[in-house]
């Protein structure tokens, strides 16, 4: 499995960013390798999104789930 840590200042209370960062269908706004991304259900534990991703010159279809969830820190 892959796991990515990444650090940001943000001016925004933790509450927000946090819901802003996991649902995953926000993230084609700040990551660039991203073209789509698509909330399968309410964000929380089991939740699905399916995300589209250049590689190549290719759109390549991911399925991401939420493992573990626990507002604000994981």
């Amino acid at each position: 499995m892959i796991q990515v840590i990444e650090i940001r200042d943000v001016a925004r209370p933790l509450h927000e960013v946090f819901g802003y960062v996991a649902d995953f269908s926000t993230t084609a706004e700040y990551d660039p390798g991203v073209l789509s991304a698509i909330r399968l259900d309410p964000v929380g534990v089991g939740a699905m999104f399916e995300v589209y991703a250049s590689f190549l010159g290719r759109s390549i279809p991911m399925r991401y789930r939420i493992v573990e969830l626990e507002s604000p820190h994981l």
